[in-house]
C-alpha cells in the first residue's frame, strides 16, 4: 500500500539512519537517479536548496532534526532542482518510532510535493501586493467594520489626507469617529441596515466619494460593512478648471462677437473723422484767399473744432486697438507660427490691463528692444497677461503705494528676456519648480484656477523656451520668461506711396460691399474726396450680381460677415465662375467670430484686412502694389 501512495515515505534506523524502507515516490520526489536500498545510507543530497537558492544544511534536513530533538517536526522550504531543470517544492513531516523498550527504533519521514501551493501562494502574494501598490498610491481608502460599526480594515493612500497612516484606524469605531459629521453616521447606518449606496461628502476639507455596501455571510445576516471612498479633490479642480476654460472659450467669442459689432461703427467713424480733417486742410487753404480780419476769425475757429476733434479721433482709435487686442483671445490654438515681436506684445497686454495694474502697484518698465522671436503673438501676449496677473493677485489689496511690479525686456545672448517681478511674498525655493504643476495655487477661492503658470511653462517650452522664477529686485518673485531668437526680422510698417488718381491713365473704379450703410456712406465719402469712382452694394448678393455685369472694376472691398451672402461665399462663387476677379477683392471684417471665417482669415491672410482701417490708405497702396 505504502509503494502506491503519491506520497514519498523513507523509515532508517535511529540512531544509525541505515534506510529500513523506502517507496517509488520518495526516490521520484527527491529525483535519485540510483535506487536506495535497504539497509544502505541514505545518498548524500546536493539536489536540495533552500527558498533563497542556498544549499539546505544537512543537520535541517528532516530525518536529522527528528534524530536531533526526538520530537516530530515539519520542514517548509526544501526545493529540489532535478535534472531537466525544473524545481520542485516539497515539505516533509518526520517522527520517531520507538521499539518495545520505548526507545527511538526508527525513524519515519513523509514528503509532499508541494509546488502548485507554493506557485498559488507565490501568485496570492503578488496580487496582494500589487493591490497594496494600487491602493496605497491611488487617492482611495478601502476600509471595513463589523456590525457594530467597528473599523476592520482600513487602507489606502487617501487616509494621509484626513490625517490618519494606513491600518491606524482598525479597532476604532466609525460612530464614534465622525460623532461630529451627522451626515457620515447617516450614511454608516443606512450601509448597515443592508442599502448600497454613493455618496458625496466634504469631510473636513476633503471632498470624499463613497461607495457603501453591506456584508452578508452564507445565511445572509449582516456582518458589517464595506466602503470604497475616493479623495476628489483634484478632480474636483479639474472641473472647475474646465469651467473656466469653457468660460473662457464664451469669453473668446463674446470678445469676437463684440469687436465685431464695435468695429463697423468704428470704422464709419473713423472714416467720417478722415473727411472732416481732410475738410479742415481744403478750408484752411480756402481761407488763405479771404481779407485778414475774416481769415483769422475762421482760423480762430477752425483752431477751436480741431482741438475739439483730435481727441475724438485719439478716442477711436484707442478703441480700435483695444477690440483688436481683444482679438487675441477668439484666434485659434493652430495658427501658423510667425516672427513676434516680444516687445510689442508685452505693450499689448499692458493696453488691456495697464489701468488695473497701475491701481494695485507702483509700475517700473524697463522694455528694451528686442529681436524677434518664432511663435504666436496671442500666445506671447497671454503669456505676459498670466505673470502679469500673478504679480497683480500676489499683492495686498490696500496698500497700491507700497507694492510694486516690475516689466523688463531685453535681448541677451541670442535669448529675448521678458521678467515681470513683484514685490509680495515671493516663491520658497523648495516650492519653484512645484507651482508650475496644474492645479498649485495659493489664491483665493474664486481667484485661480492654479493652471496659469501651467499654461505659461507649455507655451513657453513650445516654443523652445523656458520660464522660472527666482527672488525679485523687489523682494518678491521674479518669473522670467526667456526665447531663442527666431531666423529673420519683423518687417517695419511703411506709409504707403501717395497715389495721384489724376495722373492715372483713367480714374479706379471701387466696389464697397457692406450691410453696414453708416460703413458705405463713409467709405464712399473718403474715396469720392481723393478722386475715385465709387459703386456700393448694401448686400453680399448685390455686390456679386454687380461683379457678374461689369468688367471695369479695379478693386473690391467686401465684409467677411453679411446676413444674406456672406464674403466666404462671394469667394467660393468667384472661384468658381471668375477666378482671375478674385485677384482684385479684399475681404474687410470687424471680428472674425465663427470657426469658418476664422478658418477663412487663417487660410487668406494677405485677402483680409481688419477694420476700423484707412480706407483711402489701403485703396492706395493695393493699387500702387498692382502698377508696380
Amino acid at each position: 500500500m505504502l509503494s502506491k501512495l503519491p506520497i514519498g515515505v523513507w523509515v532508517g534506523t535511529a540512531p544509525g539512519g541505515l534506510t529500513a524502507y523506502v517507496n517509488e515516490a520518495f526516490t521520484q520526489l527527491l529525483d535519485l537517479t540510483d535506487d536506495v536500498l535497504v539497509g544502505s545510507e541514505l545518498p548524500v543530497l546536493t539536489n536540495i536548496y533552500d527558498a533563497a537558492g542556498e544549499p539546505f544544511a544537512e543537520e535541517v534536513l528532516p530525518w536529522a532534526r527528528v534524530i536531533a530533538t526526538r520530537a516530530p517536526t515539519v520542514v517548509d522550504g526544501m526545493v529540489v532542482r532535478t535534472a531537466n531543470g525544473d524545481r520542485r517544492h516539497l515539505r516533509a513531516s518526520g517522527s520517531l518510532l520507538s521499539g518495545p523498550d520505548g526507545e527511538p527504533a526508527h525513524v519515519l519521514v513523509s514528503l509532499v510535493d508541494v509546488s502548485r501551493e507554493v506557485e498559488a501562494e507565490r501568485e496570492r502574494d503578488t496580487v496582494s501586493a500589487r493591490l497594496a501598490v494600487a491602493v496605497n498610491h491611488a487617492p482611495i481608502v478601502l476600509w471595513c467594520t463589523d456590525e457594530k460599526g467597528v473599523i476592520t480594515l482600513s487602507e489606502g493612500e487617501a487616509l494621509t489626507s484626513l490625517g490618519f497612516a494606513p491600518g491606524q484606524l482598525v479597532g476604532q469605531s466609525a460612530f464614534d469617529l465622525y460623532s461630529w459629521h451627522p451626515t457620515v453616521c447617516t450614511l454608516l447606518r443606512r450601509a448597515l441596515d443592508g442599502e448600497s449606496l454613493n455618496a458625496s461628502v466634504d469631510v473636513g476639507d476633503v471632498p470624499m466619494e463613497t461607495y457603501l455596501c453591506p456584508l452578508k455571510d452564507s445565511r445572509g445576516r449582516i456582518t458589517g460593512m464595506m466602503g470604497l471612498s475616493r479623495n476628489v479633490r483634484e478632480l474636483r479642480a479639474l472641473q472647475a478648471a474646465t469651467l473656466q476654460s469653457e468660460r473662457a472659450v464664451s469669453l473668446g467669442l463674446l470678445a469676437a462677437s463684440v469687436a465685431h459689432e464695435v468695429n463697423n461703427p468704428l470704422t464709419y467713424m473713423l472714416g467720417q473723422a478722415l473727411c472732416l480733417e481732410r475738410q479742415f486742410s481744403g478750408i484752411a487753404e480756402w481761407c488763405e484767399n479771404l481779407p485778414i480780419e475774416v481769415r483769422a476769425e475762421i482760423r480762430d475757429r477752425l483752431e477751436c473744432i480741431t482741438e475739439c476733434f483730435f481727441p475724438l479721433r485719439e478716442g477711436i482709435e484707442r478703441i480700435a486697438s483695444i477690440t483688436r487686442e481683444l482679438r487675441t483671445f477668439s484666434r485659434s490654438d493652430h495658427e501658423e507660427q510667425t516672427l513676434v515681436d516680444c516687445r510689442a506684445a508685452v505693450e499689448s497686454a499692458l493696453r488691456l490691463v495697464g489701468k488695473e495694474l497701475e491701481a494695485r502697484a507702483v509700475v517700473s518698465l524697463q522694455l528694451g528692444q528686442t529681436e524677434p522671436v518664432l511663435g504666436n503673438h496671442g500666445h506671447v501676449v497671454q503669456v505676459v497677461l498670466n505673470l502679469v496677473m500673478n504679480a497683480m493677485q500676489s499683492l495686498p489689496s490696500d496698500g497700491a503705494a507700497g507694492n510694486f511690479v516690475g516689466i523688463r525686456t531685453e535681448t541677451r545672448d541670442g535669448k529675448v528676456l521678458m521678467e515681470v517681478s513683484d514685490s509680495g511674498p515671493g516663491v520658497p525655493v523648495a516650492e519653484r519648480e512645484r507651482i508650475f504643476d496644474p492645479f498649485v495655487t495659493k489664491k483665493g477661492v474664486g481667484e485661480g484656477t492654479g493652471l496659469g503658470l501651467f499654461v505659461c511653462r507649455n507655451i513657453v517650452r513650445s516654443y523652445g523656451g523656458e520660464v522660472s522664477v527666482r527672488d525679485g529686485e523687489f523682494g518678491g518673485a521674479a518669473f522670467v520668461v526667456t526665447l531663442p531668437v527666431g531666423q529673420g526680422s519683423v518687417r517695419p510698417s511703411r506709409e504707403p506711396e501717395p497715389l495721384d488718381v489724376g495722373r492715372l491713365d483713367h480714374v479706379p473704379l471701387i466696389l464697397l460691399i457692406d450691410d453696414e450703410p453708416h460703413v458705405l456712406t463713409a467709405a464712399r465719402a473718403m474715396l469720392h474726396d481723393e478722386g475715385y469712382r465709387v459703386i456700393c452694394s448694401a448686400s453680399g448678393s448685390e455686390g456679386l450680381a454687380v461683379l457678374r455685369s461689369r468688367a471695369d472694376i479695379d478693386l473690391v472691398f467686401c465684409d467677411l460677415m453679411m446676413s444674406d451672402l456672406t464674403g466666404m461665399d462671394l469667394h467660393e462663387c468667384l472661384a468658381r465662375e471668375a477666378p482671375l476677379k478674385l485677384a482684385s477683392v479684399v475681404f474687410m471684417t470687424g471680428g472674425a467670430y465663427v470657426p469658418e471665417a476664422r478658418q477663412f482669415e487663417h487660410d487668406h491672410p494677405d485677402l483680409v484686412v481688419q477694420k476700423p482701417f484707412d480706407i483711402v490708405r489701403e485703396v492706395n497702396e493695393r493699387l500702387s502694389s498692382r502698377r508696380n
